[in-house]
């Protein structure tokens, strides 16, 4: 390299680092119309109405502005990210010439990477944490260790349940750095067990804060209880979010620049309340700029400040009056993480349904276990066939026989149904939130996929440990197998029960689809590294008496208690910090064993092969060497 061009990335690297330094969290925003829990009544906007699309699109005119605007500021990150992973044979020149040429475009001129954080109560959340701060380049030591970056890079960021409390804890703060926003924001070595005393005696506050939504004539249940606690515990405020809507995110100062990646939300439904919950099941994204559903039988959105209005036929229902400020930040996260829909199970939340419920009825009538959420779709599909950009439903594929459990569900019968009963994503078994990534309207690349779900004897269990073990990602493949959905691109993933754990594709990082046209997915699931990391869903405290035998701390676990290591994290319930991440040890070597011989060194270098993948096939390149190596290790 040229004299002059290793002065230009130098200057280039010092100018990222602007915004590359450790961050501080902001306080949220509060923002809501009434002062308080509860939405409010206001004049309708004119032209009020509700988008509808295709899977090929349009997005939010909105969405699709802020995703352009961070591509085309891209480049110069690209070219110093690349400059510094140590790719043999290849020209960052050459990679990024039609980007230079023409513009940053993502999908087009440059890859377009999404982030994906799975369900998995608190476990999910630091697990996710842990990542994010591996692939962030205001770390230092991911910056060292060449994997940080990526963060930087990411058009996209979505979250399902605990993965939804990192996501928007992290969105709402101007998504600072992750050591100091578990420091002071998310204060988990309190007593944060739902049935801790000290927990106990909060819930007559949740449900007054609850009960102000009620009073106001809105819809509430006893998610908007949950919703407070969550609140309470991951929304930086100082009266515990109450005020703080979740379409405050477009008011941060990175969101406002287009310097962090587009956040996104998502939970399932459970129709009219009562109905089974299945893999066809509609999935719902919250973003910063509309609430809805991409699905076979209906696509349609709504501006997240007007969420709560009734519409019938996509335009309000009354004259006289919307809805503004029913998009409550933690009622948000609570929704996506709403466990009290699977009371029915022996489960600890079971117990908090009894407990909740019971306290709810001395407070008002009424009990539903689901966030409750006016139909702003009512009366709307777009129905399948060439309007949807799906196969039609009389497509010689479709064997109802043998999809007669889901049909129900494909036909989305939410468009019938006056309100919306939503629930944790995890419920239709799709823990990592893959689904909104891989619509094709979002031209996604690459997803890197975090799963930190428990599989296993104890699935499903809320108290049990266990690590994952691919029937998340594999459910997600299944979904694409049944024909109504066939138009989504999804790489191939082996049966969890066998080829998956045979190869121990759950014990390690691996690549999925890549030699396919669907977006190549990097899967990353927990899995024990240096220590345990297993600790059950429910775990929401965490003190040096319950884990002796890990050093935990409480200075420890406020630089969030993980060792991060170059490929992956040694995760949760250790001792160590974020500060000694990184460090290149035996229980680094002994995860990149489960891969095969490969010398530690690699792995960034690996990532960033798949990273740029399908930004090659475009440019008409060939695969280096170096990479067809890493592929050869890596893919599944």
């Amino acid at each position: 390299m040229k004299y002059w061009q290793q002065v230009i990335l130098y200057l280039l690297y010092h100018l990222h680092g602007i915004y590359s330094q450790p961050q501080l969290p902001e306080k949220a925003i509060r923002n809501s119309p009434s002062g308080s829990y509860a939405p409010q009544k206001v004049i309708c906007p004119e032209g009020l109405h509700v988008r509808q699309a295709s899977i090929q699109g349009p997005l939010a005119s909105q969405e699709q502005e802020y995703v352009t605007s961070r591509a085309s500021k891209s480049i110069p990150i690209w070219k110093e990210y690349l400059s510094r992973v140590r790719l043999h044979d290849f020209s960052v020149e050459d990679f990024l010439e039609k980007a230079e040429a023409e513009g940053g475009k993502a999908g087009e001129t440059l890859p377009n990477v999404g982030l994906a954080f799975s369900g998995g109560g608190v476990r999910a959340t630091l697990v996710g944490a842990s990542v994010l701060n591996a692939l962030d380049s205001r770390n230092e030591e991911a910056s060292n260790a060449r994997t940080g970056g990526v963060l930087q890079l990411s058009n996209y960021v979505a979250g399902l349940s605990g993965g939804s409390w990192l996501v928007g804890s992290w969105a709402i703060s101007d998504f600072p750095t992750l050591p100091e926003l578990n420091r002071t924001v998310w204060r988990l070595t309190n007593h944060n067990q739902p049935m801790d005393l000290a927990t106990i005696f909060q819930y007559p506050h949740f449900i007054k804060v609850a009960k102000e939504k009620k009073k106001a004539g809105f819809l509430a249940s006893l998610v908007d209880v949950w919703s407070a606690m969550i609140s309470a515990h991951f929304i930086n405020d100082d009266d515990e979010g109450n005020e703080v809507l979740f379409s405050s995110i477009r008011n941060v100062s990175h969101y406002k620049d287009h310097t962090a990646p587009f956040p996104i939300v998502t939970a399932t439904s459970r129709y009219k309340g009562t109905g089974e919950i299945v893999i066809g099941s509609p999935t719902y994204e919250f973003t910063p700029e509309e609430f809805g559903l991409w699905h076979p039988s209906l696509n349609a959105f709504i501006p997240l400040d007007y969420l709560g209005t009734s519409m019938q036929g996509g335009v309000p229902s009354h004259d006289d009056y919307c809805v503004k400020g029913y998009d409550n930040a933690g009622f948000v996260l609570g929704t996506s993480s709403n466990i009290l829909s699977q009371s029915a199970n022996s489960q600890p939340s079971g117990t908090l349904f009894r407990l909740f419920s019971g306290l709810w009825r001395l407070c008002v009538s009424g009990i539903y276990d689901e966030a409750l959420i006016p139909n702003p779709f009512v009366g709307l599909g777009v129905g399948f066939g060439p309007g949807s950009g799906y196969p039609g439903r009389c497509s010689g594929d479709f064997d109802l026989k043998k999809y007669n459990v889901l049909w129900a569900y494909l036909s989305s019968e939410d468009r019938d149904s006056d309100k919306l009963c939503l629930a944790d994503g995890s419920f239709a078994g799709e823990d990592i939130p893959l689904w909104p990534l891989v619509i094709p309207s979002r031209k996604m690349d690459v997803v890197f996929a975090v799963d930190a779900r428990s599989d296993g004897r104890q699935a499903g269990s809320l108290t049990g440990t266990g690590y994952s073990n691919g029937t998340s990602i594999y459910n997600a493949y299944l979904k694409s197998q049944l024909p109504e959905y066939s138009a989504y691109p999804f790489p191939k993933v082996p049966d969890p029960a066998l080829e998956f754990t045979e190869k121990g594709l759950h014990q390690r990082p691996s690549f999925f689809g890549c030699n396919e046209t669907s977006p190549l997915i990097i899967y990353f699931p927990n899995y024990y590294a240096a220590s345990p990391t297993d600790v059950a869903t429910v775990k929401a405290t965490y003190t040096y008496k319950t884990y002796p035998s890990l050093s935990i701390h409480r200075k420890a676990l406020n630089q969030l208690m993980f060792k991060l290591f170059k490929i992956a994290i040694t995760t949760q319930a250790t001792g160590a910090s974020f500060e000694d991440g990184f460090s290149p040890g035996p229980e680094m070597q002994g995860v990149l064993d489960r891969v095969g011989p490969i010398d530690k060194t690699d792995w960034a270098a690996c990532l960033a092969c798949a990273l740029i993948d399908r930004q090659r096939i475009r440019n008409g390149q060939p695969r280096t060497v170096q990479c067809e190596t890493c592929f050869w290790q890596f893919c599944a």
